[in-house]
C-alpha cells in the first residue's frame, strides 16, 4: 500500500507486472504477457471470427470476443474464412438444417446432418419426410396411385381408401360399396337421390331403405330442363322425368323456364315472368338521380358523340364536348371520353389557348379514308394571335388521351362564322357557313375540304364549295352524312331555303367534287309545302327494315319528326311517311335514330322532348316502324330530379346517354331487359 501510495504522489501510473501499460487499462497488471484491451468483434459461435458488424474494445480472452472479423455466417462455427469446404467466398448456400437424401427425390431422412453450406449438396435436402429414402418415387407431395400397396405421398393412410372416409374400397377386402364418394360408406346417411345411390352400402336404395332421408315434393318436367309444373308428388326419388322445382310456363319448351334469361323482342318470356316495359321504355317512367353520371367539372352544356373508336383500341366511346368550361377568367373548352364506368372522364382533346370553346360541335369518320376513325371539333370562339375568331381542328385518328389541338391543322374563317354544323362524306369534310362574309346579303355557304388543308386553312383554300345564291338561309342548317339510296356510299343531306317563299327543304349532294358546285330546288330529296322550316335536325336510319334508311327530318317550327321514304326524291312536306307529333305542349328539340336499343333486332328513334314534362322528357319510337303516326307523349322517362334535360343525345346498342340542364351531370340508359 505504501508503494502504490508513493507512486501515486509521484505522479506516475500504476504498473505493477512493468509492461509498460498502466494497471488502469492494463486487463491483468499481474501478468506481463498481458496489456491492454485491443480491437475485437463479436464471435457468437464460437469459431474464431466475429461479425464485422459487430465490434467493441475487449480483453484476451473475453468470452465471446476475438480480434479477428470476417465471419459470414457467425450462427454456424463450420462456416468461417478458413474452412477447407465453406470459405465464404465462393457464394456457398446459407447454413440451414440438412438431411441425407440417398435417392434424390428432394426430400431427405432423419436425423439432421450438422453441414454447412449445403457441402455434397447433390445427396442432401433441406427438408425431411422421405418415407422411402431408397425410392426417388416416393416421397411427401408425390401423386398417390391408389390400389397398387404403395403409400407414395407418405400420408400414412390406407391405400385402399381413395376417398378418404375411413373405409376401405369393397373391390379390394373392404367395406366401402363406393370408394370414389366421401359420402358413400357403411353408417352414413341414405339420401333420396335421382341417381339411386346406396349411401350408407347395406344394399337398398331411396325408398327401399327405410332409414332414407329427404322426401320431398317432385314435378313432372317434360322437356328436362330441370322445372316441372302441375301439383307434383311427394316421394322419396321418383323415376326420371320429374324435377324438384316448379314454376315451368311451357314444358315442352326447354330454352323457357324462371331459370332462362330474359331475350327481348322474342315474343317468348322466356324467364316465364311477364313484365310490361321489360325491354326498352315502355310506358311512362322517371329518371331518378340513379341515372346522374356526376361530371367533375362545370359547363353551360355539353356536346355529347355516338361511340367511336376514336384511340384505335377497337371499343367505341362516348365523347363530351364541354365548351363552356369554367376556367381562369373566361372558358377553356375540352373534349373527354367516357370511361368503362360511365362517371370516368379522361382528358382526349386539349387547348393552351387562353379562351377557347373547344368541344363546340363534333363529328367523327374516317375522313382519309385509312380505315380510323377521325375527329373534327369546333371552337365557336377561339383566341390565337389576338383575334377571337370560330375555329375548325382536325384530329386524325387514332389519337391518344391528352392531345393538345394547338399543333393540329386549323381552318378559320376570318370571324365569320364557321362550323356550327359538320359532316364527313364522301372522303371531304363539310362545313357549313351561315354568313361566309362574301356577299352583303350572307347567303351562307357549305365548304368542302380534303383529309389534308394545310396547317391553317381558311375557306379560299377549300377543295370545293356548295353554294345558292338566291336565299340567304342555306349555311345555316345542320349537315348530315347518309347512304340514302342504299348502296353503301355516303352522301351529303343539308337543309335550307333555295329562293323561292315555299322552296325549301332537305337537300342531297351524292358524291362531292372539287369546285364550286351550285345546289338548285332540283337537288331537294325534300320540299316544304308551306313556311314551315325543314332541316333543323336530320338522321339516317332503316326503321322499317326494308334494306333503305329513311330520310328523318325535324321541323324546327313545329316540333314533329317526319320520316321520308329514301328512294324517291321531291317529295312533298304532306308526303312524310310517317310522322311523330306531340301532345299538348309537346315539341321535339333533338331526335336520332339509334340502333337496336331494346334488343329486338330493329333500329329506335329517339326524341327529347324538353317540354314533355315538368323537367323535360325522353321519348323512344321502336321499331319496326310502319307508315303512319305516332305521338312522342308515349314510351318515355320524364326526368324528376329537379335537372332539365338539355337537349343533346348520343347512344348505340348499349344504351342512351342525354345531357342534363346543370352542366355537371348526364342521364345513363342502359339498353337491353330491365331498363
Amino acid at each position: 500500500m505504501l508503494l502504490i501510495l508513493a507512486a501515486l504522489a509521484c505522479g506516475g501510473p500504476l504498473d505493477l507486472d512493468e509492461d509498460g501499460v498502466g494497471a488502469i487499462r492494463d486487463c491483468d497488471d499481474a501478468d506481463p504477457a498481458v496489456g491492454a484491451a485491443v480491437l475485437s468483434w463479436a464471435d457468437q459461435d464460437g469459431d474464431g471470427y466475429g461479425d464485422e458488424a459487430i465490434w467493441a474494445e475487449a480483453c484476451p480472452g473475453d468470452v465471446g470476443w476475438v480480434p479477428v472479423a470476417g465471419d459470414c455466417d457467425d450462427a454456424d462455427p463450420t462456416e468461417h474464412p478458413q474452412q477447407e469446404s465453406c470459405n465464404c467466398e465462393r457464394g456457398d448456400l446459407p447454413s440451414r438444417p440438412w438431411y441425407a437424401d440417398q435417392d434424390g427425390d428432394g426430400v431427405g431422412e432423419e436425423p439432421e446432418l450438422q453441414l454447412s453450406c449445403g457441402a455434397g449438396e447433390e445427396s442432401l435436402a433441406s427438408v425431411a419426410g422421405d418415407c422411402a429414402p431408397l425410392d426417388p418415387a416416393v416421397y411427401p407431395g408425390a401423386t398417390e396411385i391408389w390400389y397398387d400397396g404403395q403409400d407414395q405421398d407418405c400420408a400414412g393412410d390406407s391405400d385402399y381408401d381413395a376417398d378418404q372416409d375411413g373405409y376401405e374400397s369393397a373391390e379390394h377386402g373392404g367395406l366401402d360399396c363406393d370408394d370414389q364418394a366421401g359420402d358413400t360408406h357403411p353408417g352414413a346417411p341414405e339420401v333420396c337421390d335421382l341417381e339411386q345411390a346406396d349411401e350408407d352400402c347395406d344394399g337398398l336404395v331411396n325408398a327401399q331403405d327405410p332409414s332414407a332421408r329427404g322426401w320431398t315434393d317432385w314435378y313432372e318436367d317434360q322437356d328436362g330442363d330441370g322445372y316441372g309444373q302441375g301439383d307434383g308428388i311427394t316421394a322419396c326419388a321418383p323415376a326420371s322425368g320429374y324435377a324438384v322445382q316448379s314454376g315451368d310456363c311451357d314444358d315442352d319448351q326447354a330454352l323457357v323456364n324462371p331459370g332462362m334469361e330474359e331475350v327481348c323482342g322474342d315474343g317468348v318470356a322466356n324467364d316465364c315472368v311477364v313484365t310490361d316495359g321489360e325491354c326498352g321504355i315502355h310506358g311512362d317512367g322517371v329518371l331518378s338521380g340513379e341515372s346522374l353520371v356526376e361530371l367533375p367539372y362545370n359547363s353551360s352544356s355539353n356536346v355529347l358523340l355516338d361511340p367511336v373508336d376514336i384511340l384505335g383500341t377497337g371499343e367505341p366511346i362516348f365523347l363530351v364536348g364541354s365548351p363552356f368550361e369554367s376556367g381562369g377568367d373566361g372558358y377553356v373548352g375540352t373534349v373527354r371520353v367516357l370511361g368503362d364506368e360511365d362517371s370516368l372522364l379522361r382528358d382526349l382533346l386539349t387547348t393552351g389557348a387562353s379562351y377557347s370553346t373547344l368541344g363546340a360541335t363534333m363529328v367523327a369518320g374516317d375522313l382519309d379514308q385509312d380505315g380510323q376513325v377521325d375527329l373534327v371539333v369546333t371552337a365557336s370562339q377561339h383566341y390565337a394571335g389576338g383575334l377571337y375568331q370560330p375555329a375548325v381542328f382536325l384530329a386524325m385518328g387514332p389519337l391518344a388521351l391528352r392531345s393538345s389541338v394547338d399543333e393540329l391543322p386549323l381552318i378559320q374563317n376570318g370571324g365569320n362564322s364557321l362550323g356550327s354544323s359538320m359532316a364527313i362524306a364522301g372522303g371531304f369534310l363539310a362545313v357549313n357557313a351561315p354568313n361566309d362574309g362574301r356577299s352583303e346579303g350572307g347567303s351562307g355557304a357549305i365548304f368542302l375540304f380534303d383529309s389534308d388543308p394545310g396547317a391553317v386553312s381558311s375557306p379560299l383554300d377549300a377543295a370545293g364549295e356548295l353554294s345558292f345564291d338566291g336565299y340567304y338561309y342555306m349555311g345555316a342548317s345542320q349537315l348530315a352524312s347518309c347512304d340514302v339510296l342504299g348502296t353503301g356510299q355516303d352522301g351529303l343531306l343539308f337543309g335550307g331555303n333555295f329562293g323561292e317563299e315555299f322552296d325549301a327543304g332537305v337537300a342531297w349532294v351524292d358524291s362531292p367534287e372539287s369546285g364550286l358546285t351550285t345546289v338548285t330546288s332540283s337537288d331537294l330529296w325534300v320540299q316544304s309545302t308551306s313556311t314551315e322550316q325543314l332541316g333543323g335536325r336530320i338522321s339516317c336510319g332503316d326503321g322499317d327494315e326494308d334494306g333503305y334508311p329513311e330520310l328523318w327530318i325535324l321541323s324546327p317550327n313545329s316540333g314533329e319528326v317526319l320520316a321520308f321514304d329514301s328512294q324517291s326524291m321531291q317529295q312533298g312536306q304532306d308526303q312524310a311517311w310517317l310522322r311523330v307529333s306531340g301532345g299538348s305542349g309537346d315539341a321535339a328539340t333533338r331526335m336520332k335514330v339509334i340502333g337496336d336499343h331494346d334488343g329486338d333486332g330493329y333500329v329506335d328513334l329517339v326524341i327529347n322532348d324538353p317540354r314533355g314534362a315538368t323537367f323535360g322528357a325522353v321519348s323512344v319510337i321502336y321499331g319496326p316502324l310502319s307508315a303512319g303516326s305516332y305521338t312522342m307523349a308515349q314510351d318515355r322517362m320524364a326526368s324528376q330530379t329537379g335537372q332539365w334535360l338539355a337537349g343533346e343525345l348520343a347512344g348505340n346498342e348499349d344504351g342512351l346517354l342525354i345531357s342534363a340542364s346543370t352542366g355537371r351531370s348526364l342521364y345513363w340508359l342502359p339498353s337491353g331487359p330491365g331498363i
